[in-house]
């Protein structure tokens, strides 16, 4: 829906003359209260099984009810374990600016030429957004994939945190639509690949055991980002717009360019084990991986009777 919102946006805006944003506020209300039901439905059908399965856990001689409190890092612990922490960061950062491209761009382009702007209709932006939409979805299905597994996710990080800076940078100076267009797509392609990078390194960041625990609290922050950048793009521009005029019309992207950069340096201090596909190619395990099984004593398992007993019959 990140590919493909805004186009829908741009295209339902002004179904209704009086309440022209009606429609898209209404799709994007039966979009929420379906997957809000989706998401009741499946958390039953989780919770179910596991508290049909609780019943029988303890009946096996010697499993302990509960795991001890040596097993599991604390969840302070597992946030400070590097490079969680810039990990975290970078999705922070990624989320705001992701979503603040989807706010700033359509923006831009329907104010006035006088301004800075393109002067486009509703209409027109929503055409532009799919066209971006439909590219997005050739790339992150063919594309970015081949380029992941060719170069690395932090290469692939890097080069489009350059691509986004750049994009970032000349798009507010594009004078037509199509050149508009192009810079956009590859603005947000950029953008929108070095979340998809992040999450792989979210994944790779943290061992087996914390990887729930990291991966919940970065997407939480990330959420922050993403709800933050809508609201502080939009009222930046019209304050730039409205107190530095044309000069000002370009103030949101150069923001978006230097947090592409600061994403850039964040990638250039992880580690190499971020990159699962790397490690594979070299022959390592991912740090992921679970650990061998070690051998459970046999007075866990209750045998220490049984042995001695075997024994003696065997020695008689």
């Amino acid at each position: 829906m990140q590919l493909v919102g805004p186009a829908i946006g741009g295209w339902t805006y002004n179904i209704v003359p009086s309440f022209p944003a009606v429609i898209p506020s209404m799709i994007g209300c039966i979009l929420a209260v379906a997957l809000f039901a989706f998401f009741l439905r499946i958390r039953h059908d989780i919770r179910s099984p596991q508290k049909a399965a609780e019943p029988g856990m303890d009946a096996q001689p010697g499993t302990p009810s509960k795991p001890s409190a040596s097993a599991h890092k604390s969840v302070g612990s597992l946030l400070r374990t590097w490079p969680v922490p810039v990990v975290i960061f970078m999705r922070l950062w990624n989320g705001f600016a992701t979503f603040s491209i989807f706010e700033a761009a359509p923006l831009w382009l329907v104010s006035d030429r006088n301004v800075g702007g393109l002067g486009m209709t509703e209409k027109e932006v929503g055409s532009l957004l799919s066209r971006s939409g439909l590219w997005n979805l050739f790339y992150f299905s063919f594309l970015m994939p081949r380029f992941a597994k060719a170069l690395g996710e932090r290469w692939v990080s890097a080069i489009f945190c350059v691509v986004g800076a750049a994009a970032a940078t000349i798009l507010p100076f594009c004078t037509s639509p199509l050149m508009a267009n192009v810079v956009h797509m590859l603005a947000a392609s950029a953008t929108m690949s070095q979340a998809a990078m992040n999450i792989a390194f979210t994944n790779n960041a943290a061992g087996q055991e914390g990887r729930a625990v990291v991966t919940g609290v970065a997407v939480t922050v990330e959420t922050i980002g993403k709800a933050l950048g809508p609201i502080v793009t939009s009222t930046m521009f019209a304050w730039c717009v409205r107190t530095w005029g044309l000069q000002g019309h370009g103030a949101v992207f150069f923001v978006l360019a230097c947090l592409s950069v600061v994403q850039l340096i964040c990638t250039t201090f992880l580690p190499a084990y971020v990159e699962s596909h790397s490690l594979r190619r070299r022959g390592h395990e991912p740090i992921a991986a679970e650990e061998p099984q070690k051998e459970v004593p046999a007075t866990v398992l209750g045998l220490e009777e049984t042995t001695p007993v075997m024994h003696r019959a065997h020695s008689g």
